[in-house]
């Protein structure tokens, strides 16, 4: 098996995330918690491969969601990626971790890769989205224009539906699926690299705290918005330490500012980071 480089690329910042929101409400009167926002880039002789996209501000819907959170200093995906070297057009393949606009708003901009994301994510967030407006709080990370560009994949023949767990999805990266928990079915992403284990969880954990406990005491507490159970989400917390063979520094999390910190790092003039978790 062919190792891979690792790099976390970050392409906008929340300031004052409310604590409400990241840890479920059960941490945090009044206080708030600064995120990032990034994409993970997995290199080696055979390519790229992405985990996640981003979105794109070209999209009027995608930014609206961005400015609903207060989403500032936005940098392309694609212009972050000429950073470490790589244009989006060489991008073969896009791993999804699942359909929300911050993760999946981004498929316009690789026009040449090919997608994967859980077949139950798809159908289940296309079957919400037809509800009565009485529902209307579950479709709040969700952008029409992204599901459209997902399901123009198709006659492209440019997107790939998994289902539930796959080993060696590419050498050394594996998939194991998370269900009704933040999204309908999230995939998180177990990359070997160097004799560890490297751990990407989507926004199945918003922050490193969220799995090993706000109040540090161990006690996990889930982000604060779900489709499914908390239950649910505590269980796949437990899960992706597992799967990262209880490192819990070999977890990436794309929301933590701590990564800048912990690993590797560098930001341009503009402020923002790359992050080399792995060269």
């Amino acid at each position: 098996m062919k190792d891979y480089a690792i790099t976390i690329l970050e392409y906008g910042v929340q300031i004052g995330f409310s604590n409400a929101m990241v840890f479920s409400g059960y941490y945090g009167d009044g206080e708030r918690t600064n995120v990032t926002y990034t994409f993970n880039v997995l290199q080696n002789e055979d390519g790229v491969i992405l985990v996640d996209t981003g979105y794109d501000n070209r999209s009027a819907e995608d930014q609206a969601l961005a400015d609903g959170v207060n989403l500032t200093n936005y940098h392309s995906p694609a212009e972050m990626l000429k950073k470490i070297g790589i244009r989006a057009e060489d991008v073969k393949h896009v791993i999804l971790t699942h359909a929300h606009w911050d993760h999946m708003g981004g498929i316009s901009l690789f026009p040449n890769a090919t997608f994967y994301l859980q077949a139950d994510e798809l159908t289940s967030w296309i079957k919400t989205m037809c509800m009565p407006k009485e529902y209307n709080t579950l479709k709040a990370s969700i952008s029409c224009t992204d599901l459209e560009n997902c399901i123009g994949l198709i006659k492209e023949n440019r997107l790939v539906l998994l289902d539930g767990d796959v080993d060696n999805l590419f050498p050394g990266v594996h998939i194991r699926v998370a269900r009704n928990g933040h999204s309908f079915a999230s995939s998180i992403v177990i990359v070997e690299s160097h004799n560890e284990k490297y751990v990407m969880v989507g926004d199945c954990a918003y922050v490193k705290a969220n799995i090993t406990g706000g109040r540090g005491d161990g006690v996990s507490m889930p982000n604060g918005f779900a489709v499914g159970s908390t239950y649910n989400a505590i269980q796949t917390l437990q899960d992706i330490l597992k799967y990262a063979d209880g490192k819990i520094e070999n977890v990436l999390i794309g929301h933590e500012v701590g990564t800048w910190e912990q690993y590797e790092s560098e930001a341009d003039k503009d402020g923002m980071h790359v992050a080399y978790v792995v060269r």
